[in-house]
């Protein structure tokens, strides 16, 4: 990632990671001695990067994620690297007696089928198709517009796609991304795409139109989409990121703690961040259990 200094010199922002994708993305390996000669090499490949620099500066390096401490610890603390403790990844579980959306809200409580069925009742109204490549070219600008209202609301905005990020994921991954749109009118008001790969349902990028939010409920019934679209596609585990934690818990999803490493190139403020780093708190939240007793 590229920043501006006031000196007007590139300054790098190195992240092992994608920035736009939570989870164990960064490093791929075959088993764990894989996993800790790569973390090994890590330090040595940031100092080469860093040569290779030039007069361009790096400010700050990361590593992430990881849901588990292992042998990253001991090899990046060894080179001024800090624990980052990030939000948690929130992960629904699909049970293999689910064959239809329908069995996931019978195995509901009697509180939590209602308020499903009453957020279902807000699409009324709404039509809700699978967007094909035609349709993403042609909805691209608007999809970028209600991501960008989604992503002004969250705390932390490290980048941004564009118009052609859609397309391209469609058109490289082709059944294994795809994209639902929710239409009021012919107008795009929503939309959702999610990732499929090897048993796992990943829900990627939406979008929504704020001012229709309330009146159809269109976060929530995004969320039972998404399950919807897991169950239907026979995935065993669906990703739900790291945002609206409580929320996600509503529908069935729980939290396991992610972690990342940090470090600043600068020496003294990368020991003066330390401390601040590991007293970081994520917000309190209360979890919730929407399933039957026993479930």
């Amino acid at each position: 990632m590229l920043f501006s200094c006031h000196d007007r010199k590139p300054n790098y922002f190195i992240s092992c990671g994608s920035l736009i994708v939570s989870g164990e993305h960064g490093i791929s390996y075959k088993n764990k001695e894989g996993l800790a000669f790569t973390l090994n090499l890590l330090p040595q490949m940031f100092d080469a990067i860093a040569k290779s620099a030039g007069d361009a500066g790096i400010c700050a390096w990361a590593v992430k994620d990881f849901f588990d401490i292992s042998t990253a610890d001991q090899h990046l603390y060894n080179h001024g690297f800090s624990k980052l403790p990030m939000d948690p990844e929130m992960i629904f579980y699909v049970r293999p007696e689910w064959n239809t959306f329908t069995d996931y809200l019978q195995a509901l409580s009697a509180k939590y089928r209602l308020k499903a069925n009453n957020v279902l009742k807000k699409l009324e109204g709404l039509e809700v198709k699978i967007l094909s490549d035609a349709d993403v070219e042609r909805y691209k600008e608007d999809m970028v517009r209600l991501y960008l209202q989604v992503q002004q609301r969250s705390t932390v905005r490290l980048v941004r796609v564009n118009e052609a990020y859609f397309t391209l994921l469609k058109k490289k991954l082709k059944d294994r991304f795809y994209i639902h749109g929710f239409f009021k009118e012919s107008n795009l008001i929503a939309f959702t795409c999610g990732l499929v790969y090897s048993g796992n349902h990943e829900a990627h990028f939406i979008g929504i139109d704020y001012s229709y939010n309330r009146s159809h409920q269109l976060y929530q019934n995004i969320l039972y989409r998404f399950i919807h679209d897991a169950i239907e596609r026979k995935s065993t585990r669906l990703y739900f990121g790291r945002t609206a934690m409580e929320m996600k818990t509503t529908v069935g999803a729980k939290a396991y703690d992610l972690h990342s490493y940090f470090k600043l190139d600068n020496s003294f403020l990368n020991k003066m961040a330390k401390p601040v780093i590991n007293r970081a708190a994520s917000p309190e939240w209360v979890p919730r259990s929407p399933f039957k007793e026993g479930n």
